[in-house]
């Protein structure tokens, strides 16, 4: 696969679990154990798998609340990263969210992983807090982002995402 090539998105299966286990200890400093992906293919919302030129090369997870939708975890193998493949996995997630009737979609980030910050802000995605100590290998706060799943026509208003955020509190929190 080339930059701007189109990865081959397909749900996970448990014939994947060595590929994605082998990409989440090659991307994460504190990387989740094969049981909690051998979870998520059996839930409601399975993973994602990316696959270019044969070789799985991405995933995203997600968990799906009622009218909400979390990206749990996404990673891209590192020799194919900038060549559109977290995009291709996000744009299928929202999509999937679209047809789950959701109406926000969150995720957590390090506030030093600007390559994904970038491209968060790219969807439409947004901070709405700052989890204190939230990372622990290296420590770091997480940054939680929401979108809503319907965002409004070019020109349109921005919507105000911390009067609609469901679960908020009088602090603004959720």
């Amino acid at each position: 696969m080339h930059a701007g090539a189109t990865p081959e998105l397909r749900a996970a299966t448990r014939q994947d679990l060595p590929s994605i286990v082998e990409l989440e200890r090659a991307t994460f400093p504190d990387p989740w154990p094969l049981s909690a992906f051998e979870s998520e293919i059996a839930s409601d919302a399975p993973p994602v798998v990316a696959v270019c030129d044969g070789a799985l090369s991405g995933y995203i997870c997600r968990m799906l609340g009622p009218e909400e939708l979390h990206v749990t975890n996404i990673a891209v193998a590192p020799a194919r990263r900038r060549q559109g493949i977290a995009a291709a996995l996000l744009a299928d997630t929202i999509a999937f969210a679209t047809r789950e009737d959701c109406r926000w979609i969150y995720l957590d980030v390090r506030p030093s992983n600007e390559a994904a910050r970038a491209l968060y802000l790219r969807f439409g995605f947004v901070e709405i807090f700052r989890r204190r100590k939230y990372y622990i290998r290296p420590q770091e706060d997480g940054l939680v982002l929401a979108r809503p799943v319907e965002l409004l026509p070019r020109g349109s208003a921005k919507p105000d995402l911390k009067d609609d955020v469901p679960g908020k509190t009088s602090d603004g929190l959720v």
